[in-house]
């Protein structure tokens, strides 16, 4: 496999750590709305970053996760109108995959 692009392991090393501080500020808090905004954008990148490596069983992990944090971000502020984005995203995407990928779905209760 190819090397990864120094910018490309920062940008992981960001994401991850984005991930990890959310994580911890849901712990005090898991109504916290900007919080699972940003969680859900840093898995929403970083499922987008792990498929065109072609890491495919990390990157739908990924945006099962997006998903969730999306819907639970709605859940608490359903005007937030940015939140959108993500799941837009999220069932587009879900919706140009090839039939037999659509089965994964299932598997990840997507």
């Amino acid at each position: 496999m190819c090397q990864r692009p120094s910018g490309e392991k920062k940008f992981l090393a960001l994401a991850e750590r984005l991930i990890a501080q959310a994580e911890a500020r849901l712990k005090k808090n898991p109504r916290d709305a900007d919080v699972l905004f940003y969680q859900a954008q840093a898995y929403m990148l970083r499922g987008i970053n792990r498929f065109a490596r072609r890491s495919f069983w990390s990157a739908f992990r990924d945006a099962a996760r997006a998903k969730r944090a999306s819907e639970q971000c709605i859940a608490l502020e359903p005007d937030r109108a940015d939140v959108y984005l993500g799941l837009g995203m999220y069932n587009y995407y879900m919706g140009i995959l090839p039939a037999f990928a659509k089965v994964l779905r299932i598997f990840f209760f997507l």
